[in-house]
């Protein structure tokens, strides 16, 4: 019992490190992958395709503000507090995501473009990025669990394994000719892949 407590603080030290040092190199990861994937599209998307991509992002990025309740952040801390209610957390967490932010998000976004007259043959990239960016939502939403568990080294290797996929992928699309749509709709289906692989994850059951 005395060397339990006498190696706690060190336990924490180790601890609190290493999930320090994988938050660092997620961070990085994602500047990383960033930037590689917005030179590869600059280049073969041209300007307005581009722009195109980025204002839905910006646009469905404030949305899912207002429409996510701020679940991610109360997960979190509750989680960190009771992690053996953690099923409990992230299904109530995945349910107001799905069932509430989803419809609104997609909503709110039709809304505002039809509101100022959108030409309609951006509807369809655009909603595509919508939904893109809501499994991106989910799945940080699953990271974040996984980070008040102090599992930020099984968060990273989820948010390097989704932006691989899409840098990877979306290459080889764009290299084939491919346009907004398709590439926006490959983005959708690695991050969806990805969620599914994390939902199946030991840990967060």
């Amino acid at each position: 019992m005395q060397f339990m407590f006498t190696n706690a603080p060190k336990l924490l030290t180790a601890n609190f490190r290493s999930n320090a040092i994988w938050a660092i190199a997620d961070q990085i990861s994602n500047l990383t992958f960033g930037f590689l994937l917005t030179i590869v599209m600059a280049r073969y998307l041209g300007p307005e395709e581009l722009g195109l991509y980025y204002f839905g992002i910006s646009l469905i990025g404030i949305i899912l503000i207002v429409a996510n309740f701020g679940t991610g952040t109360v997960m979190a801390r509750k989680i960190a507090k009771l992690p053996n209610k953690l099923s409990l957390y992230v299904g109530q967490s995945l349910l107001i995501r799905l069932t509430v932010s989803t419809p609104l998000a997609i909503g709110a976004l039709l809304l505002y473009l039809i509101s100022i007259d959108e030409d309609y043959q951006n509807y369809v990239p655009l909603i595509i990025i919508g939904l893109y960016s809501i499994f991106l939502s989910v799945l940080r939403l699953l990271c974040s669990a996984l980070t008040s568990l102090h599992l930020s080294k099984i968060a990273t290797q989820l948010n390097v394994t989704c932006k691989s996929l899409s840098l990877i992928g979306g290459l080889a699309i764009l290299l084939n000719g491919g346009n907004l749509s398709q590439l926006t709709c490959y983005l959708t289906l690695a991050a969806c892949i990805t969620t599914i692989v994390a939902l199946r994850l030991r840990e967060l059951k």
